[in-house]
């Protein structure tokens, strides 16, 4: 929050937060990616890395049917199949019984806590993808530093809200190990946000896999790395699609596109890349 004013003010942006006519999608913006933030948090504590990054990494294929349904986006073969591909993806990495029976046969018990991570991790994805939707409605009317402020103020509401009423337990004052830490995981998270590239993306799920190994001892099996193919080979159909399509739109696009434009996701969080674009029309 206090770089956010401290850019703001330097960059002279004026009201900060937006026009009163945009507050309540902007306030949908930041309840929504606070709420993805949340959820994803719940879902690496209750599954292994690598499945709740794998799971999560489903946000595009949500996105891009959402831009289907609400903002009347086409869809043509590619997103289709892209879609149906990481669906199946995500079947194959949470294992559920009820879809897969016995049939997986590696030793991955269905368990509440089990139940409970996909259900956050799927709740993750589907609220960021929510947010982005609400961010494309918004479109070029406020600036990119405005909308991620909202993001920052809602996600702070939402943590000291809790805090101040001790739920589910009341605070403690980390250790200075702990303080470090968890100011490395917002150092890291910022510079994420920065440096997150369209290629990078794909590379979300083998990172995860790869540290939940290394420094966690998660087993890594063969049916979740085949799960984990499914969901990016989808998200590249997806993205194929968006990248052949004639005649591209003025406004950013929602996904990635083939002319390294920046996403809406990507604006959302501040980061501007690519071409860079006119001041917010009134």
């Amino acid at each position: 929050m206090a770089a956010g004013f401290t850019a703001g003010r330097l960059r002279n942006v004026k009201p900060l937060f937006g026009e009163r006519r945009s507050w309540a999608l902007l306030s949908l913006r930041g309840a929504l990616g606070s709420g993805s933030m949340l959820c994803r948090y719940a879902a690496l504590t209750l599954l292994p890395m690598a499945d709740s990054v794998s799971i999560v990494f489903i946000s595009p294929t949500i996105t891009a049917i959402l831009a289907i349904l609400v903002l009347s986006e086409p869809a043509g073969l590619h997103t289709l199949a892209g879609c149906v591909l990481s669906l199946l993806g995500v079947a194959v990495v949470a294992q559920p019984p009820m879809l897969l029976g016995g049939w997986a046969g590696e030793g991955v018990p269905w368990t509440r806590a089990r139940g409970l991570g996909v259900a956050f991790a799927l709740a993750g994805a589907a609220m960021g993808s929510a947010s982005q939707v609400t961010i494309r409605r918004i479109g070029l009317r406020e600036r990119p530093l405005t909308v991620s402020m909202w993001f920052h103020a809602t996600s702070l509401a939402s943590a000291v809200a809790p805090l101040a009423v001790a739920f589910p337990a009341g605070p403690v004052l980390p250790s200075l190990l702990e303080a470090a830490a968890m100011a490395g995981v917002a150092a890291t998270s910022f510079l994420g946000q920065i440096l997150m590239g369209r290629g990078i993306q794909l590379m979300h799920v083998v990172y995860a896999n790869v540290a939940g190994a290394v420094l966690f001892g998660e087993p890594t099996t063969a049916l979740k790395l085949s799960g984990g193919v499914l969901i990016g080979l989808g998200i590249l159909e997806v993205n194929r699609e968006k990248g052949e399509a004639p005649g591209q739109p003025e406004t950013d696009p929602l996904l990635p596109d083939a002319l390294d434009r920046p996403s809406i996701a990507e604006k959302g969080f501040g980061v501007e890349l690519g071409k860079r674009h006119g001041p917010p029309r009134s």
